[in-house]
């Protein structure tokens, strides 16, 4: 541990020079300072990583017990803090690169409201296209009116999904992230963006509307042209309420622009991240990199080199899969019910039955609760669209709870509409539900089993699936080594399950619980979450849900269970 200290003072002896330097340097570009950051980073790595080999191989349970706990947690500290400085060194060639470092770059930004769900993140209000070149804003565009400003230009006239029927039969930018794999809205938000005299893009970056208190808490307030402030408590609030009172005005007949304020605000903000202190970069970075990982940015580039890159660090909000076990991805979709996900709560109850003969039967309750009405644009009911995203070839036995908007909110195709060809090559029709009304289509390697939820103000709404998964958890015949290990202990056979749940970018408060119940003869042997309620019949794990899950587990039948049930 002497050894690793030492190489510990010089890792931290490092990160001080960089800053300073940061500091001393701080009139340079943007990119040159990143560059500079980046490499600082390299140098403490090297020691990080010195420090890493030296802790790794230490067995705490063999040192004496008055060492243990400080030891523990100073390994823990030095593992966790080497992890970081290497996600740092593979990350900031990407940066740099996104960053117009080679060669410059055209994005489309967009700005999605989860207060509005949509499937990747939120409703796109408003949008930019920016010019970056050597991490300079070389161009910088953000449409006064929002997303809407397009629909003037838009020359293609295709179908919508059917769901977005209820606000419009015409599919236009503002409603093209209907897919959850964000590859593929933002594909199509580049053929709106083109199809509406816009001009091509290198790639499609979305923010949710989260990420700006988050980056405000790191650089502090920003005044705005107009003299007013936003600050990280109450910067979505002015936002929100500036442009309601725009939507207001607009619907008295006087002539505003309601995104306006975005278009200010953007440029402050930049400007203030730009021109921040050097003890703001590693925090800036922080706040960037989580978003990524939360999935509140989401990145995709044309480029296919630089699209792998990204998909390599999980950054490209794709929809993911579990080869081998479960899978479960709830996606809602708020199709005309305002801003009323700022007021919803969810819960999402999972259960998985194993059956004797290694069938799964899975059930998913979903519970989303409305409080009282309260903002303007945020009363009235949340009319959402859900899907659930399961493994490929899942058949579905019965769907309850769901509640349909009255046909007559349906708007009728117009004659010169044609079916959109990207829809039509990503959704494939398996059937419908007749009981429930459920729709039932392939998507992204999933089955999925759409229908409607309405929440009325201050209402609580369940409603649940129940399917069977197309493969059994079938015993693994044990090798000779196990197989006198389940000599001595009984076991004649073992099973694994495994579960992995994706989060929706921009989902409200959500609680998740996951069941694994198993057939009588069987026994949990071990699982892979700690934190899960285990009993001999199966485990619960329950948890807030902020990040995708995942967890697994191996079941054992025993002889005697077995020869008892024989018996009887």
């Amino acid at each position: 541990m002497v050894a690793a200290g030492e190489h510990m003072s010089m890792a931290a002896a490092s990160y001080m020079q960089l800053f300073v330097t940061l500091k001393e340097r701080a009139s340079e570009p943007l990119l040159e300072r990143l560059s500079i950051f980046f490499e600082g980073n390299r140098a403490v790595l090297t020691e990080l990583t010195a420090a890493a080999e030296l802790v790794e191989p230490i067995d705490v349970s063999a040192l004496p017990e008055e060492q243990r706990l400080f030891v523990a947690e100073a390994r823990t500290a030095i593992l966790a803090l080497h992890n970081d400085a290497q996600y740092l060194a593979s990350a900031g060639p990407v940066i740099l690169s996104m960053l117009g470092n080679n060669t410059p770059r055209r994005y489309l930004i967009i700005f999605q409201n989860p207060a509005e769900l949509r499937p990747t993140g939120g409703f796109i209000g408003s949008f930019a296209l920016v010019d970056i070149e050597h991490g300079e804003i070389k161009n910088l565009q953000i449409p006064a009116g929002g997303s809407y400003d397009l629909q003037g230009t838009l020359k293609k006239h295709v179908f919508a999904p059917l769901p977005l029927h209820i606000i419009n039969s015409r599919w236009e930018f503002q409603d093209a992230n209907w897919f959850p794999d964000f590859p593929t809205s933002a594909r199509k938000l580049m053929w709106f963006l083109e199809k509406s005299q816009g001009p091509s893009v290198d790639g499609v970056i979305a923010i949710n509307a989260s990420v700006l208190p988050d980056l405000l808490h790191v650089v502090g307030s920003v005044k705005l042209a107009s003299g007013s402030e936003l600050n990280a408590e109450t910067a979505l609030e002015t936002v929100r309420d500036t442009i309601d009172s725009a939507k207001i005005s607009d619907s008295a007949h006087t002539k505003s622009k309601p995104k306006e304020i975005i278009a200010n605000a953007a440029p402050a903000v930049i400007e203030t991240i730009k021109a921040g202190k050097a003890e703001h970069f590693l925090p800036l970075i922080t706040v960037l990199l989580k978003s990524l990982e939360n999935r509140d940015v989401q990145l995709f580039a044309r480029d296919s080199d630089m699209q792998r890159q990204i998909s390599e660090f999980g950054w490209d909000g794709a929809m993911r899969d579990n080869p081998a076990g479960d899978f479960l991805s709830v996606i809602a979709t708020n199709i005309g019910g305002q801003k009323t996900d700022a007021r919803i709560t969810q819960k999402i109850d999972h259960q998985a039955k194993i059956s004797d003969d290694g069938t799964v039967n899975v059930t998913v309750r979903i519970n989303r609760t409305q409080t009282e009405s309260g903002r303007n644009f945020e009363g009235g009911p949340n009319i959402s669209y859900v899907r659930f995203y399961v493994p490929a070839g899942s058949t579905l036995v019965t769907a309850d709870g769901f509640s349909a908007p009255s046909e007559r909110m349906f708007n009728a195709p117009d004659a010169w509409e044609k079916e959109d060809e990207d829809l039509k090559k990503t959704e494939t029709e398996v059937g419908f539900h007749g009981a429930s009304g459920t729709r039932i289509t392939d998507e992204f390697g999933h089955r999925a089993f759409g229908n409607w939820m309405i929440t009325t103000p201050g209402s609580s709404v369940d409603a649940v699936v129940s399917y069977t998964l197309p493969f059994k958890v079938q015993p693994q015949t044990p090798s000779a080594i196990l197989k006198v290990v389940n000599a001595l202990s009984a076991q004649t056979r073992a099973a694994n399950y495994s579960l992995f749940v994706q989060r929706q970018s921009g989902s409200p408060a959500t609680t998740l619980t996951s069941r694994v119940i198993l057939p009588d003869a069987w026994r949990l042997g071990w699982i892979t979450d700690s934190s899960a309620h285990v009993a001999e019949n199966g485990a619960l794990l329950s948890v807030p849900f902020l990040t995708d899950l995942y967890y697994g587990l191996t079941a054992h039948t025993y002889a005697s269970h077995t020869d008892t049930k024989k018996k009887n």
